[in-house]
This record gives structure tokens, sequence and C-alpha cells, in this order.
């Protein structure tokens, strides 16, 4: 029992000490490291130019710049302490602006203000000029005047008087419906492509079940944030006899203590396991990370296409950008000349003879996203929502693989029930139109949509409610 509890504890302790470190990457590799960077050269510079100031008192080089030691306190005081105010006092605003941007569209907003290199780089310059100038300023005395580190102090807040102007108008472009849609999409197509990579060195289909299998589960709660597939095939050759692991979850999901990440297929019982290799290979985030999980992006652009939509906000503008933006991951992840390629991943056995199965699930995902915006659509009576979606749905139906072509077709039929909410406008219908010359061209079937829009057509011209608009 004694040993039971400690190894518990051990545990335990383990764990938090991961999620701290977890903590401290996840704030640099965000936010902190340019600012770090731009405030360690701000105070190197410090340093350099007390060298500087000492050598010229030394060699008595002529002044370039009037006054005593005491005006150059009161300049360096004023620099310090207006940098101080004037920077809190717009960091404090712009953080607002950037509140109000996340409570219309998503709370992602904070994320992306956070990563962009820009703003990382204004917050360390504004920082790092005022301790430049309060250590500049503690070295002044009756018998040392940094006269050149005052001159370049004062050219360096002229500098962060005009950033602060940029920053402002920066942050104000940054926080528009189309910017923050566009950035979340090239995120994820970027990530979609780093997985794709990934994704070249798994199979989507385990063999038939032979031999042994273990459940590797997990220790921690958290989000399955990525995998590199050699390492986990390495992992999973220390144990003798092993030549396959399942992974049960996808990227992105959320395991909580306990649940099966994966299963190791091994040709004979083991006597011993070591599953901690193979769960290092697989680990767990407390968030998610749209550089890695194209899966998130996805997430991130149908929230805020839910969002506008709803009858909470009922703004199309948004929801419009959230679905054409969706309809970009399309385009971008299935090329028109790759249609009729085959998409089935290689069997890389990672040089040791283990096969990493893991099955993609960003196609389906993708898919449920335009269900859902066809959900919210009729909810609000947003008849542009549900255009754009149908038009996004045809591209996908042309463009995506041929075994995705039957979830579209149950996607469309599953939509029919709500379609009567909507007034048939020329916009919807032409979207229906599209939709279905879609789905007829690539062999599937739009029987039930073209019956649907010809009911649909039966209410121009008369008088109906909501609920009987296409009876």
């Amino acid at each position: 029992m004694v040993s039971a509890g400690r190894g518990r504890h051990q545990e335990a302790s383990a764990s938090l000490a991961h999620r701290a470190i977890e903590q401290v990457r996840r704030a640099f590799s965000e936010f902190l490291t340019i600012p770090t960077l731009i405030i360690a050269g701000f105070l190197l510079l410090a340093a350099v130019m007390y060298q500087v100031d000492s050598v010229r008192e030394a060699e008595d080089w002529p002044t370039i710049l009037p006054g005593d030691h005491d005006s150059i306190r009161t300049l360096l005081e004023t620099i310090a302490t207006s940098i101080i105010t004037v920077t809190s006092i717009t960091f404090s605003l712009l953080l607002l602006a950037v509140q109000q941007g996340a409570a219309t569209l998503t709370a992602q907003v904070y994320d992306q203000f956070l990563r962009r290199t820009a703003n990382q780089a204004y917050f360390g310059f504004f920082t790092g000029l005022a301790l430049y100038a309060l250590i500049v300023l503690a070295t002044v005395h009756p018998g040392y005047t940094p006269v050149y580190s005052a001159i370049l102090g004062f050219a360096l807040t002229v500098v962060t008087l005009y950033l602060l102007i940029l920053l402002i108008y920066s942050t104000i472009d940054q926080m528009r419906p189309v910017m923050i849609v566009q950035n979340i999409r090239d995120h994820a197509i970027a990530a979609r492509h780093r997985q794709n990579e990934m994704l070249k060195h798994t199979v989507g289909e385990q063999r038939p079940a032979e031999g042994f299998s273990i459940a590797v589960r997990a220790q921690d709660s958290g989000y399955l944030a990525s995998f590199d597939p050699a390492a986990l095939a390495q992992a999973a050759g220390q144990c003798a006899g092993a030549h396959e692991v399942v992974i049960r979850r996808h990227i992105g999901d959320y395991l909580s203590v306990g649940e099966v990440i994966a299963d190791l297929h091994t040709a004979k019982a083991p006597a011993d396991v070591d599953l901690g290799a193979i769960r290092a290979a697989l680990p767990l985030s407390e968030q998610r990370d749209l550089v890695r999980d194209p899966a998130f992006g996805i997430d991130q652009l149908l929230t805020i296409g839910w969002t506008a939509a709803s009858t909470s906000k009922s703004n199309p503008h948004p929801a419009i950008l959230a679905c054409w933006s969706l309809r970009d991951l399309v385009a971008s992840w299935y090329p028109e000349q790759a249609k009729d390629q085959d998409c089935a991943t290689s069997e890389d056995r990672n040089g040791n003879g283990v096969r990493i199965v893991y099955r993609d699930n960003v196609p389906r995902d993708l898919l449920r996203a335009f269900e859902s915006l066809i959900v919210v659509a009729s909810e609000s009576m947003q008849h542009q929502t549900l255009a754009a979606t149908y038009r996004a749905l045809a591209l996908a139906a042309r463009r995506m693989p041929r075994a995705m072509l039957a979830d579209i077709e149950a996607i469309v039929r599953r939509s029919l029930s709500s379609l009567g909410e909507h007034v048939p406008t020329a916009e919807l219908d032409d979207a229906i139109a599209a939709l279905g010359e879609a789905l007829r061209d690539t062999g599937g079937s739009s029987s039930l949509l073209d019956e649907a829009a010809v009911e649909l057509r039966k209410a121009i011209g008369r008088l109906g409610s909501r609920g009987t608009r296409a009876g």
C-alpha cells in the first residue's frame, strides 16, 4: 500500500512538472520569445552605451548635446515615465479592442493577436526602451553624464512614438472579420501541409486482428497534440514482437485520464511491457495548436460562422466569409488535377517493421462544418449563408476524393428537412442548381435535391408562414 501510494504521488508530481514545463514552453512559443530577445538586446545596448560614455568622459570627447548632467537626468526621467505611461494606456485600450473582436467572433482572436510577430516586436520594443531609459538613468551622478546614451534614448523614443501609431492601426486592422478569417484559413492550410508529411508515414487501415493487443491509456488529460510516426515506431519497436500501433484517437481529440490512446499489436504476449516511451511519443497538451492541427482551424471557422449566422448576432457577412474560407480549404487541399489520384497513404515501416495506423479525420470534419452551417442558416433563415454553403459543397463534390461523395450526398439529404424554412430566392435557387449539377457530373444522385427544389419553387407567389413556406 505504501509503495502504491508513493507511486501515485510520483506520478502526480511528474504530471505537475510536465504541466509547468508545457505552460512555459507554450508561453515562449506563442509570445515571449521575440519580446525576450528584444529586451535582452536593449539591456546589452545599455551596457555598450555605458562603456561608450565612460570612454567619452575619460578621453574628453566633444559634447554634441547641450546641458549638464541635471538636464540629462531630466530628459531620461521624461523618456522613462512617458514611455511607461503611454504604452500602458495604449496596451489597455488595444486589449479592449481585442476583447470586443473576440466577443463578436471567436476567442481565438486572442491567440491570433499574441502569435503575430509584429505585435510581439512592438511589445518587446516598448518594454525594452523603458528598461533602457531606467538603466541609463540609474547610472547618472555628478561625476558621470551619459550624453550619448541619452541621445540614443531620445532618438529611439521618436521611433517608439511612431510605432505606437503603427500598432494602433495594425490592431484595428487585425480585428476586421476578413483578416481574422483569412489568418485562420492560412494557418489551417499550412498545418494541413505539415500534417500531410506526417501522414505519408502512416497507413489508414489496420491488418486483420492477429497476435495480442495491449491498450495504451492516457495517464493525464489533454488534447492529442501531434505525433512523430518514426519516434512512435521506434518506441513500439522496443517491445519484442511488436508489429503495429493503431492510434484510436485523432489529432485534436480530448482525452481524459485512463482513456485509450492507441493499441499496441504484438505477435506474442510480452512478459513485461514499458508503455512509457509510447505515451511520450503521443504527447497530450492543455490546448489545441493550430500550427499542427488543421481540424482546429476548421472548428474556429465554424465557430465564427455559427456565431455570426445565429439569431444571437444575425450577421451574415462573417458567416459567409467563414464559409468561403472553408471552401478555400477544399480548393487548397484537393487540387482539381489530383481529383482522381489515389489518396491512400503509403505503407512506411519506419525502418523497424512497425506499422503506424492513423485514420485521417480532417476531410470528415471539413464536410461536417458545412453541415453545421446549413443548420444555423436554417435557424436564422439566412438564405445567403445556405447558398454559399451549397456552392461550397458543389466544389467539394468536384474536388474531394470520390470516396467522400457518399458523405456529401448524405449531408445534402439531411439538409433537405430544413430547406422549406427559406424564401426561394434567386441566389438560393442558383446554388441548389449548381449543387445538383455537381452531384450528377461526379456520378452522384441529385434526385431528392431536385424534388426539393421543385417544391420550394411552388412557394413563389404564394403567401405562407414560416412553417408552411414550401408546403
